[in-house]
This record gives C-alpha cells, sequence and structure tokens, in this order.
C-alpha cells in the first residue's frame, strides 16, 4: 500500500529512529566519524527496511485512514521502544568494559600511550618553534592531542617557583568545594604575568603558547586570555605501591559533556602541561573515547569538547581521570579555556557554568 498524506504526522518519529542510529554509532567509536548507519546509503537501507516492515504490518486498512495512521504510529513506536532499549543495553555493556579497560590501564606502568590515529607538525607562530603532535582522536567535538616537549624545563620551574610562593593547599573540583572523593592532591593558583610578556617571561611565554594552539585546533572561537582563570598547579605525591588511598583524579569532565549547547562563559577545552612524571602511576585516561595517555615530562595534553560549528559540547568523549600516583611526583599545570569571558566579564562572573 502507499502511505497517506497524513503520515507526514510520523516524520518526527522516522528523525528520531535515524538521530538514534547516529547516537548509536557515534557512542561505539567516537574514533569513526561515519561508520555503520550514520552512512548515508545504510541510513537509506535501514529507513527502507523499517517503513516496508511497518507498512506491511498494517496491510488491511486501506479504507480506513484513521485505523491505517494509528496502525503506523503504533508501529514505529514500538520500533523506536525497542531500540532505546536496545541502545541502553549497549550502552551499559559498553561502559563494562570501558571501566575494566581502564582498571587495566592504571595498573600497567609500562603501557605506552594509545596508538594515535595520525601524526602531524605545529609550529608556534610566535617562537616559531616546531611541535610533533600525536593526535589521538579527531571527533567534531571533542579531540585529543598529544604534543611532545610543550613546555620547557625553564617555564616548568618558573611555574614551579611561583607555586611554591603562593603555597599549596588540598586539591579542590569545579564549584570550589575543599575537599572532593574524587580528587586528592595538593593544588594552587599561578598568576600570568601578561605585563611581562614583552620581556619574554617563561610563565607568560608558555601560557601564550596554549592559546595559540588552541585557536589553531579550534578555529573561529578566537580564545585569548582576557577574563580567563589563572593556571592551576597540581601536585600528585606517591607513598608507597601499598597506599591504600594514592593521590589520584576519578572519572571527570572539565566541561559540560552532555550534547548540550554551550553556554556562555563555559569551558570549551582543556591543556594539561606535565612538569614532572611519576615513577609509578599517574597516567591519564579517557575512559569512554578508550585512549590511554602516559606522558612525558615537558609533554602537553590538550583537549577540546565543543564542536565550533555547532556549538554543541561534547556527549562523554572527553570525560577523563588520572591513575592513581603511587611512587614520585606527578606535577600538571592545567589551563582551562572559556568561551564568552572578557575583562569585563571574568569567568568568576559566570559561578555554576563550567
Amino acid at each position: 500500500m502507499l502511505l497517506p498524506t497524513n503520515y507526514f504526522v510520523l516524520l518526527p518519529f522516522f528523525l528520531v529512529m535515524l538521530a538514534s542510529c547516529a547516537a548509536s554509532d557515534n557512542k561505539a567509536s567516537a574514533k569513526e566519524e561515519n561508520s555503520g548507519c550514520t552512512q548515508p546509503k545504510e541510513m537509506e537501507l535501514a529507513a527502507a527496511k523499517i517503513v516496508k516492515g511497518v507498512v506491511r504490518d498494517c496491510e488491511g486498512y486501506e479504507d480506513d485512514d484513521e485505523a491505517e495512521a494509528l496502525c503506523v504510529l503504533k508501529g514505529f513506536t514500538k520500533y523506536l521502544a525497542r531500540t532505546m532499549e536496545e541502545q541502553g543495553f549497549e550502552a551499559t555493556v559498553r561502559d563494562k568494559l570501558a571501566t575494566s579497560l581502564e582498571a587495566y590501564s592504571c595498573s600497567d606502568n609500562s603501557l605506552s600511550s594509545s596508538n594515535p590515529l595520525r601524526s602531524e607538525t605545529w609550529e608556534d607562530p610566535v617562537s616559531q618553534q616546531t611541535l610533533q603532535i600525536q593526535v589521538m582522536q579527531e571527533h567534531a567535538s571533542s579531540k585529543i592531542h598529544l604534543i611532545e616537549n610543550f613546555v620547557s624545563a625553564e617555564e616548568c620551574q618558573a611555574i614551579i617557583d611561583q607555586a611554591n610562593v603562593t603555597g599549596m593547599s588540598n586539591a579542590s573540583v569545579a564549584g570550589g568545594q575543599l575537599y572532593s572523593s574524587i580528587r586528592k592532591a595538593l593544588q594552587t593558583n599561578v598568576a600570568v604575568p601578561w605585563d611581562l610578556e614583552h620581556t619574554g617571561h617563561p610563565i607568560s611565554r608558555a601560557t601564550r603558547r596554549v592559546y595559540n594552539y588552541a585557536n589553531h585546533v579550534l578555529k573561529g572561537l578566537h580564545l585569548d586570555e582576557a577574563g580567563q582563570s589563572t593556571l592551576k598547579f597540581i601536585l600528585y605525591s606517591g607513598r608507597g605501591q601499598n597506599d591504600t588511598e594514592p593521590d589520584l583524579y576519578n572519572n571527570h569532565c572539565d566541561g559540560a559533556c552532555d550534547g548540550s549547547q554551550h553556554r556562555t562563559g563555559g569551558r570549551v577545552a582543556t591543556m594539561i602541561m606535565y612538569c614532572g612524571t611519576a615513577t609509578s602511576g599517574g597516567h591519564t585516561n579517557f575512559k569512554n573515547a578508550g585512549i590511554h595517555i602516559n606522558p612525558k615530562t615537558g609533554d602537553g595534553l590538550f583537549f577540546s569538547y565543543i564542536d565550533p560549528e555547532t556549538m554543541r559540547m561534547d556527549n562523554g568523549f572527553s570525560m577523563h581521570s588520572g591513575c592513581p600516583v603511587y611512587v614520585g611526583e606527578k606535577k600538571v599545570v592545567t589551563q582551562w579555556l572559556r568561551l564568552g569571558v572578557s575583562s569585563s566579564r571574568p569567568y568568576g562572573a559566570f559561578r555554576g557554568v563550567f
């Protein structure tokens, strides 16, 4: 039978069905932009199969448009319910597998970083320094890049010296709470002396490189230092392999990672600079992306969680954690990058927006 013209009311269901198909594939692999039924041909075949099945089940109602429309509506509703149930089951399985993989990668101190999708170079426009980039993930709303020798020993020492002057305190998480069960470390803020940038000050030089690289990746956002938060120096200390409460940072997102629209003043990217790596432990994991980072001192880890074209946030692939530190010290410097802040409306004006 032919679908009557009043079946246009089913279009939203059909679009949800295709969106569900795309979401399922994106969850299956953030590294594959066009996998499974998200490819146009696969989507057409899947849609045709579903429509044929629903139409076949509703034969016999040709003389009763209302009954026919109700039958088709029930058919699509049943299919969507079954699809959503299947996606929920698949998500649960993937989460269990990701958790197991994360536990394994944290326990194996000799495990190397995940294989990159590709390697490329980037030249810092200020220093003309050419750096090697390992592109670990390249998704529209979630990019993960490991940058070799991003920060120099001189720059790290300047940051550490300033951190010692400021003084350390127990690490907090977004929202400013003084203690969190998901994060155990010491931290302090390190102000960037932008007024000394023209002199080549090592802290401002390193931080300028952060913004240069962020704008290289997130073209069109024009991120700059005005209104941004200070650098955050974080120290994770090892107290032995038998430590039952080691310094660590459990799974979290630095910004919104629920696929929502970006909120003005919210974070869009993070740069972590490794100024010291532990002898045992301290690697970085991206659980949902299946990516493990075993950094070297001086490396930079850049990851973004916004699609610059749609302004939608990542849907969980930027979730990450810091493995427990057992021996040695892990010293990292973090710069969170926000979009929509300015000198007149700094990050502090956007309380509750991360």
